[in-house]
């Protein structure tokens, strides 16, 4: 089954935090799939003003005046060949006053059609192969500086079929939380804010951060660990710990500029006879021999020309042994904020690396 392994490969060495591999199961729950975030490298976990906070920073929620719509989907790893390989990722969030936030999402990362053969290469069966994951989240304001948010996640693996004869389940199933923190509006004379035109024009355009920097805290993927042979054997979760800052520099309705800075860690022990510490254990023993390199580093710029026009560019390190990906990333939008087309993509520093040609294509909606 060879197109069974480069699909396993694909997802677990080369997908979008190849940092964790051979260390935690459903790595997909790592890469980032809004195509805003992507053209800022990731940079959003103290931004999150939009339906992609689901996914970055569950706090951000509170940002909404009413709610925001998102759709994103992108040929994932394009290098490879696969033209059904491929991430979907669609988020709603909406505010009830004075109730709080709410948001739903899905991710789903399709891994495309198995064939299975006998020896003599004749068709036995074949099977679709996609991990996914449902979300449901709530944030609420404690004042107006600081907001609080979480999201439940339930997730499936559906990577090997009942044919196959292998010791392995032929669905995975966990659950996951996530929790995150915001902290706006603190320094809020650290920003040029001015107003040309009509209060009127608020309405067309892109909702900016609370003027001056923020600070946006959030814990990924906590949850037990998964389960793929047996229960005394189970992998852990890619539990992924974001720090970020954001800072409005400047904010009229002529032009902006919004600069930020994401630092991750991996939250996972594992030991070299395969075990690993719980979820709970991990947070404090991942930092043991503490290392600089063990940290992923993103940082992003926005710049908006008018309501209509909006560019981005970012750029990505990760130590060499610890993934090793470099890559600039680029994109844009087009429209106001009630109705945008996204789009971004990866540039790596390596010529033949498996992110190279990889776009993302989104629409966003805000009301």
């Amino acid at each position: 089954m060879p197109r069974l392994l480069i699909v396993l490969l694909v997802l677990y060495c080369a997908a979008e935090h190849s940092f964790s591999q051979g260390e935690s199961a459903l790595p997909f729950l790592l890469i980032e799939p809004t195509t805003r975030a992507t053209g800022m490298a990731g940079a959003f976990t103290a931004i999150a003003n939009d339906a992609g906070a689901m996914h970055f920073n569950p706090a951000g929620m509170t940002q909404m005046h009413w709610g925001s719509v998102d759709f994103n989907q992108v040929d994932w790893l394009p290098s490879f060949g696969f033209k059904d390989l491929n991430l979907t990722y669609r988020a709603l969030t909406w505010t009830i006053a004075p109730l709080g936030s709410f948001g739903v999402s899905y991710t789903r990362l399709n891994l495309g059609k198995n064939i299975i053969t006998d020896e003599s290469g004749a068709e036995l069966a074949s099977f679709d192969t996609y991990e996914e994951a449902l979300a449901f989240g709530y944030a609420r304001k404690l004042n107006n500086n600081i907001s609080l948010g979480a999201s439940v996640k339930m997730i499936e693996s559906h990577l090997i079929n009942s044919i196959v004869f292998l010791p392995q389940k032929t669905k995975v199933k966990a659950y996951a939380l996530d929790i995150g923190f915001l902290y706006q509006n603190f320094l809020p004379d650290f920003c040029f804010k001015k107003r040309f035109y009509s209060e009127l024009s608020k309405s067309w355009l892109q909702r900016p951060l609370p003027p001056g920097p923020a600070i946006g805290i959030a814990i990924q993927n906590i949850g037990p660990h998964v389960e793929y042979m047996d229960q005394n054997q189970g992998d852990p979760l890619p539990q992924n710990l974001r720090l970020g800052l954001a800072w409005q520099i400047v904010d009229t309705d002529i032009a902006g500029v919004l600069i930020s800075a994401d630092i991750q860690k991996l939250l996972i022990k594992k030991y070299k006879d395969g075990s690993s510490d719980t979820f709970y254990n991990a947070w404090f023993t991942s930092w043991n021999k503490f290392q600089w390199k063990s940290f992923r580093l993103g940082m992003g710029v926005e710049i908006f020309f008018t309501p209509l026009f909006t560019l981005r560019f970012g750029q990505f390190f990760e130590d060499e042994d610890y993934g090793a990906r470099k890559y600039t990333a680029l994109g844009f939008s087009l429209g106001p904020e009630s109705l945008r087309f996204n789009y971004s993509q990866y540039i790596p520093k390596e010529r033949d690396h498996p992110l190279t040609g990889t776009r993302f294509f989104g629409f966003s909606f805000a009301y």
